[in-house]
């Protein structure tokens, strides 16, 4: 199969081509390579605020990986390189990056092979398109980004009484590290069309495989949101893979869990997931994973409500005081989630997991803070097992317990507990909930009291229900000659109908029309009883 691929342009007239384009919608075809199983093409889409770049790959893995290699070969070849720069210079669970290559072994083995193939397929179709021979190794290494990293995210999924017409709203932000020329500098979106497999639209960029932020063609949306936890290790499905083959065999919610739960993982991890086209109608749900656990929480769960007693240092499922404060509760018709467990029942508490990996990494940036930590290892006589739970361990030197670390009012106002709270009171205001839609999902990510203060590489609002997504990306500016990165959520969001792309359509001369594109820059809530108007253009 290998050796069958062939590669052409376009056999038709390129004038021809520019016209039947220019009368049908503002979108120029570029280039497009057949395969032995499929055919890849890219699609620019402009808009009056910018241009999407979306690249379709059908057939075999391998066959897609290709046809993605061959298309996008400069922004592979510098996406390739940005992340080893990134994957060696950002690590949070290691001592040096010394021990990279063994840990990336490690995670090959238990990669599926399909994706190891798309792998492959994405160093030959670079050079097959004249590119410099990028090596297997360190295309792989860049995958496994989120396994070698600690990052940041904020999402939220709603439905049924708090949206426009019961749809599901998705939204989220990729609060990744942002620095000049990096990945975000190539973004695509990736409609991928595997054989025998379920058609995803990835956010992503050039060279990457796996997924962060993404949706099926079944209306099944997911993002992760990285959660530090103290039993996490190597011996998993790297994260962005798990995520990516859950979409591929799902046509439900159900499905996407039992897909999660029924694999092997690495870390520890928020996913929201949204199903907007379930027979019953929409649904929404939080899975809160580690390499041992599983919680599933859906909208209005009673299991989320957790309120803390600073006094007693003791958690409580009811708000039994005004002085104790609200740790997360649960949400009618919604989920949030930020970079915080919300499980403090279980055996132990996923929140235990988390305070150990959290407590480690504030003595010690540079210790393992989540791979394979075990607090029965830790013999210094400075160390006692706290009395909130017995599997968290807390320095007596610092003299707070677990929570006075991880809440908001002893950490900057962009941390984990205070977006979730932040989240959850825009989808509770009145003034929104019941008119949800994907325009007010956009002010929801652009809100500037705490949920846009991370640096975002990429801004997303899938509506589930329809197949339509906005999505804004960072940019580096290159009229600084240092380079200034903008964040996501300054850009202009930009607009695309996955559902127009499948099945493929029989023209390539397609952009669906009709949709919402966000012109302003962003819509400032000053206040959670407040949103202002955003100007939008159909076309």
């Amino acid at each position: 199969m290998h050796n069958s691929c062939s590669t052409r342009t376009s056999s038709r007239p390129l004038f021809l081509t520019l016209l039947t384009l220019l009368a049908i919608a503002p979108i120029a075809w570029a280039q497009e390579v057949l395969t032995a199983t499929g055919r890849g093409w890219l699609e620019t889409v402009t808009q009056p605020d910018g241009t999407l770049t979306v690249l379709h790959t059908s057939g075999t893995h391998y066959d897609m990986g290709y046809q993605h290699g061959y298309l996008l070969r400069d922004q592979v070849v510098a996406n390739m390189q940005s992340g080893l720069e990134f994957v060696n210079t950002n690590q949070h669970v290691l001592h040096d990056s010394s021990e990279i290559p063994a840990i990336v072994a490690q995670l090959q083995t238990q990669t599926p092979q399909k994706y190891l193939d798309e792998i492959q397929g994405i160093v030959d179709g670079v050079a097959a398109a004249g590119g410099p021979q990028l090596t297997y190794q360190d295309v792989l290494t860049v995958q496994m980004m989120a396994d070698l990293t600690q990052v940041a995210c904020t999402q939220f999924a709603a439905k049924g009484a708090a949206t426009v017409d019961g749809h599901a709203i998705h939204g989220r932000n990729l609060d990744w590290p942002t620095v000049p020329g990096f990945a975000h500098d190539n973004a695509i979106l990736q409609v991928a069309q595997g054989t025998g497999e379920q058609a995803v639209c990835n956010v992503a960029w050039a060279g990457y495989v796996g997924t962060v932020s993404g949706i099926n063609g079944q209306g099944v949306s997911v993002g992760t949101n990285n959660c530090p936890s103290s039993d996490a290790n190597f011996d998993g499905m790297p994260l962005t893979f798990l995520l990516r083959n859950a979409l591929e065999v799902s046509a439900n919610l159900d499905d996407y869990v039992n897909a999660i739960n029924g694999n092997a993982r690495t870390c520890g991890t928020n996913l929201v997931v949204a199903s907007g086209r379930e027979a019953g109608g929409a649904k929404v749900a939080a899975i809160e994973v580690t390499p041992t656990r599983c919680e599933v929480y859906y909208d209005n769960d009673p299991r989320e409500a957790h309120y803390w007693d600073p006094a007693t240092m003791t958690s409580h499922a009811t708000l039994d005081n005004p002085n104790w404060y609200t740790v997360s509760e649960g949400i009618l018709d919604a989920v949030v989630r930020s970079n915080n467990f919300t499980d403090w029942a279980g055996d132990p508490p996923l929140q235990a997991l988390q305070a150990g990996a959290t407590i480690l990494r504030f003595l010690d940036p540079n210790i393992i803070i989540s791979m394979g930590f075990d607090p029965n290892d830790m013999a210094d006589p400075n160390w006692v097992l706290a009395n909130i739970y017995p599997n968290v361990i807390v320095p007596l030197s610092l003299g707070l317990p677990p929570y006075n670390i991880l809440l908001p009012e002893v950490n900057d106002p962009n941390w984990t507990f205070h977006r979730y709270d932040v989240m959850q009171g825009l989808i509770t205001d009145p003034n929104h909930f019941g008119s949800i839609d994907g325009l007010m999902g956009i002010a929801f990510m652009t809100e500037d009291d705490g949920i846009d203060d991370e640096p975002s590489m990429h801004s997303v609002v899938f509506d589930s229900t329809t197949l339509e997504i906005w999505v804004a990306n960072a940019r580096t500016d290159w009229t600084d000659p240092n380079g200034t990165v903008i964040d996501a959520t300054s850009e202009p969001y930009l607009y695309y109908n996955f559902a127009a792309a499948i099945p493929e359509p029989a023209s390539l001369a397609v952009l669906a029309t009709g949709g919402l594109i966000a012109t302003a820059r962003r819509s400032r809530m000053r206040s959670r009883r407040r949103l202002q108007d955003e100007a939008v253009q159909v076309v």
